[in-house]
């Protein structure tokens, strides 16, 4: 008879997941338990078994210490090993020998959701060398038909704004609770706003759109810069970089010593940037002071695949879209600490000689990654799109209760399509 296994739910994203998740875990017989830590975090989860933190960060240790050990649970599950609450919960669990099951985004984008043991990016155990995972591919089952859907971009940005506000007008409920981001959510929202109407009133966008066509027109060299979000983990805690400006400033006065004096470096900015920063002001400045201008094309916008086809190469710090670039065959350099920063893949050349000889990914090498990763720490899903918020919760359940929901066979809830993920393509 299968032994009943108690799971702790920490804090997710703004999303149903969670608690989709623990339907599922329950029916199979094992118990399901959430700890709120404000109160954006008790709408994502209407059902019972939910206690709410509401003392301060220095006490959650204990807190929490004694929680794992009076309901004997099991397996901790949260998203992100970062944000402040959960690295001190993640080593409770491994002083009390507790399971710990971390989401992220996508490995692979956009219709996959990691489920990493222990951490996550650069905190994940994923080996490091192409011979390791050339070697784990050769025994691993054929990967799965890929499921595809739309990406619920709608109900992220519905579900953001009612967390947000939740937390800033019911604050009086969580008086300690630390957010893990940098800035007030009001203030994001002013940046946000100041967004929209600077692409889509003041036809930025449009312009963008233009200013592209007739540089592809051309049939210009280039290089591609994607910028990630300042406040990610990516950039606070795996890289060696203080903020984007410093990244792309370094990259453009590399660029500018020892690029061809015929190519040119296109810098595009984060879907999802807050706008607290100009980052067209910003390039611009950097790209003067660099003897670059006319050389740089900023972009708040554009079709990323489009993009990665054409280029001559990529530099980022360690973005996701690093295994899109791969499925384009277009050449990687990696500046932070990325999962796929080991040769065979991103280039390991030093930035000063990238830009004359860059190396794409061996095609053998990223088949095996792309195996070993959907197998290993990979389910097919969404935080955020109906269709994929059922896949997850039925795949990441399997995952959990040690199956392989992505065998080759068996019944999908969703009519699958055959081929490689595009990790940037746009719905």
């Amino acid at each position: 008879m299968m032994s009943q296994r108690t799971f702790l739910f920490l804090q997710g994203v703004a999303s149903p997941l969670f608690q989709m998740l623990a339907d599922r875990l329950e029916a199979a017989g094992h118990r399901a338990l959430r700890i709120n830590f404000c109160t954006g975090d008790g709408l994502f989860w209407r059902r019972p078994g939910a206690t709410d933190y509401r003392g301060r960060l220095d006490e959650w240790p204990r807190f929490l210490r004694g929680f794992l050990e009076t309901h004997e649970v099991s397996d901790l599950i949260l998203f992100s090993d970062c944000r402040p609450y959960h690295q001190l919960a993640l080593a409770e669990a491994r002083r009390l020998e507790v399971t710990t099951h971390v989401f992220e985004e996508g490995y692979l984008r956009p219709y996959w959701i990691t489920i990493d043991q222990d951490g996550t990016n650069a905190h994940s155990r994923l080996p490091r060398t192409a011979r390791a995972y050339l070697e784990r591919a050769a025994h691993c089952q054929p990967p799965a038909r890929e499921i595809k859907f739309s990406q619920g971009i709608f109900n992220r940005a519905a579900w953001d704004v009612a967390n947000h506000a939740a937390n800033v007008f019911l604050r009086f409920r969580h008086p300690h609770y630390l957010r893990h981001r940098p800035h007030h959510p009001l203030r994001e929202l002013q940046g946000w706003s100041r967004r929209i109407i600077r692409l889509f009133v003041l036809g930025e966008r449009r312009r963008d759109e233009r200013a592209l066509a007739d540089f592809l027109g051309r049939g210009r060299p280039y290089f591609l810069l994607p910028l990630q979000l300042e406040s990610d983990y990516q950039i606070t805690r795996h890289s060696r970089f203080r903020g984007l400006g410093q990244l792309v400033e370094e990259v453009m006065s590399s660029f500018a010593a020892h690029a061809p004096d015929d190519c040119h470096l296109i810098v595009k900015c984060h879907p999802l940037d807050n706008d607290l920063i100009n980052r067209r002001r910003q390039t611009a400045g950097l790209a003067a002071q660099a003897g670059l201008a006319g050389r740089v094309l900023f972009l708040d916008g554009g079709h990323l695949p489009t993009l990665l086809k054409g280029a001559r190469g990529m530099v980022t710090c360690n973005s996701t879209v690093g295994t899109s670039a791969f499925v384009h065959h277009c050449p990687v350099k990696a500046l932070g600490h990325a999962i796929y920063n080991f040769e065979g893949l991103a280039d390991q050349q030093p930035l000063d000689e990238f830009w004359n000889n860059p190396q794409a990914a061996d095609a053998a090498v990223f088949a095996a990654f792309t195996t070993v990763l959907r197998q290993q720490c990979l389910v097919h899903g969404s935080f955020y799109a109906h269709a994929g918020l059922a896949i997850a919760a039925v795949e990441a359940c399997a995952k959990m209760l040690g199956e392989n929901p992505n065998r080759p066979e068996g019944d999908k809830p969703l009519k699958s399509r055959d081929g490689m993920s595009d990790p940037s393509a746009e719905p």
